[in-house]
C-alpha cells in the first residue's frame, strides 16, 4: 500500500445505519438507492494486486470487451490496460516526442475494433495505436478543432467522433468529425459561462447506438439531443429543479495531512471572477448512456452526499433515480454493459463529507473500481 494512501476509507455499513438512524423520524427523506448494486466492488483497476500505483486517475476509457485503459493525470507514465477481471495487460504511450510516444496527452476513445485514439494539445493530430499498444499511424484533425484543447472524445458507430474542445477563454464547442469524409460539424457552442479555470464547468456529452450526441447545459436542467448532422432533434427540461449557488464552503479541501479541512488561501479571488450566472453549479454535469438508458448526474445530493442521478429512457420516459460518488467538475463515471467504473472517490464519513466543499473530492483517485449497476 502506498503511504500516501488517503485513510479515509468506507466505514461500511454501521456508519451507514447510525446516521440514517440519527436523522428526525418526523421529518422522512426519500431513501435513494445506490447506482452501484453492492458494497465492494467486483474488481479493481490499479493499487496492490496490479502493481500499478496511481496519483489522481480522472480520465480512462472503457471498451465493449471490457478493458480499460487508465492514465495518471499528475505523472502521467503511459496508457495502462486492464483486462474485464482487473489484471494488467501492457502499458504503451510513454510520455516523450517520439512517434510512438505521447507529450501532453489530453484524451482519448475507441474505435469499433479497439484501436485507442490519442490527442494530444498542441498536435494537430489524433495517434492511433492498436489494442496491443503498437502504434499504427495518425489522423489529421482540421483547423477548427486543432485550435482548442480537447478535453474528451466519443467515437460512435459509422466513424462519427464527438470532440469536446474547449478554449482559453472558457468557450465550449463540441463538433462531429466524420472520419471517413474527413468533414466537420459544428453540434454544439458554450460561451455564456465565465469563469476561472479552477472552477470551469464544460457541458459533459453522451451519444446513443443511433450516432446521436445528448449534450447538456451548462446552467438548467436541460438536456439538448442532436442528429450527427447537428439538427437539434430535442430539449428536455425540468424547470422545476433549482440551481445550487458556488458558497464559500466549496473550497473546503483535505489538509496535507489528510485529516484536516482547509480552506483554499485563494478563495476569495476566486468567488471574486464569478459573475451572474457562473456563481451557481449545473444542475446537470455528467451524463451517461448505456443501452437504451440515459444516467442524469444532477448537483442535487442525498443524505450521504452522494450525487442524485436520474434515470430515463432515450425518449426520456422516467425510470427511476439512483445516487452515488461523483466530482462536480467533471463526471468521472462510466457506465457499460450495466457495469459502472468509477475512481474511488467514495468516502461515507458523514462528519467528514459534510465539511468538504463541493469542488473538493472525498478521496484521491488512485484506482479504478467496477460495480454491478442496480
Amino acid at each position: 500500500m502506498k503511504p500516501m494512501r488517503l485513510k479515509l476509507l468506507t466505514f461500511g455499513l454501521p456508519l451507514i445505519l447510525s446516521f440514517l438512524m440519527s436523522v428526525d423520524c418526523s421529518a422522512p427523506k426519500e431513501v435513494i438507492p445506490s447506482l452501484a448494486a453492492t458494497d465492494q466492488p467486483l474488481y479493481s483497476c490499479g493499487g496492490d494486486n496490479s502493481g500499478r500505483y496511481y496519483k489522481m486517475i480522472e480520465g480512462f476509457v472503457i471498451g465493449k470487451n471490457g478493458r480499460a485503459y487508465l492514465w495518471d493525470q499528475v505523472n502521467f507514465d503511459g496508457i495502462d490496460v486492464y483486462d474485464d477481471a482487473g489484471k494488467f495487460l501492457l502499458n504503451f504511450g510513454r510520455p516523450g516526442q517520439g512517434p510512438d510516444e505521447l507529450q501532453n496527452f489530453s484524451a482519448a476513445t475507441l474505435d469499433s475494433n479497439g484501436n485507442f485514439l490519442a490527442s494530444t494539445f498542441g498536435r494537430k493530430a489524433l495517434k492511433i495505436f492498436t489494442p496491443e499498444g503498437k502504434l499504427k499511424g495518425e489522423i489529421p484533425l482540421p483547423d477548427e478543432i486543432s485550435r482548442g484543447y480537447v478535453s474528451k472524445m466519443i467515437l460512435a458507430p459509422e466513424d462519427s467522433l464527438y470532440l469536446r474542445i474547449e478554449s482559453e477563454a472558457g468557450d465550449v464547442s463540441i463538433y462531429n468529425f466524420n472520419l471517413r469524409e474527413h468533414r466537420v460539424k459544428l453540434i454544439h457552442e458554450e460561451k455564456r459561462r465565465k469563469e476561472p479555470s479552477f472552477i470551469r464547468f464544460a457541458p459533459d456529452m453522451a451519444v446513443d447506438d443511433h450516432c446521436n450526441i445528448y449534450v447538456a447545459d451548462v446552467f438548467d436542467y436541460k438536456i439538448y439531443v442532436y442528429s450527427p448532422d447537428g439538427k437539434l432533434i430535442r430539449i428536455y427540461e425540468n424547470k422545476k429543479a433549482k440551481k445550487e449557488p458556488i458558497i464559500d464552503s466549496d473550497f473546503n479541501t483535505i489538509g496535507d495531512d489528510f485529516k484536516t479541512v482547509i480552506r483554499l488561501d485563494f478563495y476569495q479571488m476566486l468567488m471574486a471572477e464569478l459573475e451572474g450566472p457562473s456563481r451557481y453549479f449545473p444542475v446537470v454535469f455528467g451524463l451517461n448512456i448505456d443501452r437504451d438508458r440515459l444516467y442524469v448526474w444532477t448537483s442535487e445530493r442525498d443524505n450521504l452526499n452522494r450525487y442524485v442521478i436520474d434515470i430515463f429512457d432515450l425518449n426520456f420516459r422516467k425510470r427511476g433515480r439512483a445516487s452515488y460518488f461523483n466530482w462536480i467538475k467533471r463526471n468521472l463515471a462510466q457506465i457499460v454493459g450495466g457495469r459502472l467504473y468509477i475512481p474511488n472517490i467514495e468516502n461515507y464519513d458523514i462528519n467528514l463529507t459534510r465539511q468538504l466543499g463541493r469542488l473538493s473530492l472525498f478521496n484521491p483517485p488512485e484506482k479504478l473500481n467496477v460495480y454491478p449497476v442496480r
